[in-house]
């Protein structure tokens, strides 16, 4: 139901958006895609576009797309480590050049890419965008203040960052160890290891976590 990933941008990558499970199911896709981002690095002036920073018309938005000005309506922020960013389906979202971030999201490819910074090819040809799809699903209103998720966070404590129809993210910071009893629990979870490194006792076994793995806790564990 989940896919995660850990993307390295090396260059601005495409503007795009996604569409919601309603419109996926009518037009034969899998599932929509609503995701977050949790960023890992960041280089000095890195950016993530999310939203609109005012109100667009489907006109105003095809226009900027074929005279090269849709970034100048893009909400910009500057990527700093630990920034989170909830993505619904219908956010348009761009990851910049120098992010490296924790994706998670619906498992889905449905994409539909709006805008690629006037890139072409060798032969000099432009990679295929998706207009007409992504206008009919992508959010027009204005994103109001900073795109960023706020969240507070203790040591050896866990703290929701997240909580969505799809997945709930937590954020684990510790010095010391933490029990988990999952008896009530009939789901499985993934923990991802975001920096440093330690163990995963489960099921009788001693699992070793460093920075950049996962391990997936079935739902038959019991802590």
């Amino acid at each position: 139901p989940l896919l995660i990933k850990i993307i390295d941008a090396a260059d601005n990558l495409s503007v795009q958006v996604h569409p919601d499970d309603e419109y996926a199911w009518a037009n034969d896709m899998q599932n929509g895609k609503t995701e977050m981002w949790y960023v890992l690095q960041a280089d000095e002036g890195a950016k993530i576009y999310c939203g609109f920073n005012q109100k667009e018309t489907k006109a105003d938005i095809l226009n900027r797309t074929r005279n090269n000005t849709i970034e100048s309506v893009l909400h910009v922020d500057e990527a700093k480590q630990g920034d989170l960013y909830y993505i619904p389906a219908g956010t348009v979202h761009a990851i910049g050049k120098g992010v490296l971030l924790a994706e998670i999201q619906q498992s889905s490819d449905a994409t539909f890419r709006i805008y690629d910074w006037n890139r072409k090819n060798e032969k000099g040809e432009a990679r295929e965008l998706h207009l007409e799809q992504g206008l009919k699903v992508m959010d027009l209103s204005a994103q109001e203040g900073t795109a960023k998720c706020h969240y507070h966070y203790h040591l050896n404590e866990t703290t929701n960052m997240v909580e969505s129809p799809y997945f709930v993210t937590n954020l684990i910071p510790l010095t010391n160890g933490l029990r988990k009893n999952l008896e009530n629990s009939d789901t499985f979870y993934l923990y991802f290891c975001v920096a440093g490194g330690g163990f995963i006792n489960c099921m009788k076994e001693r699992i070793p976590l460093k920075a950049g793995e996962i391990i997936m806790i079935p739902a038959i564990a019991k802590d």
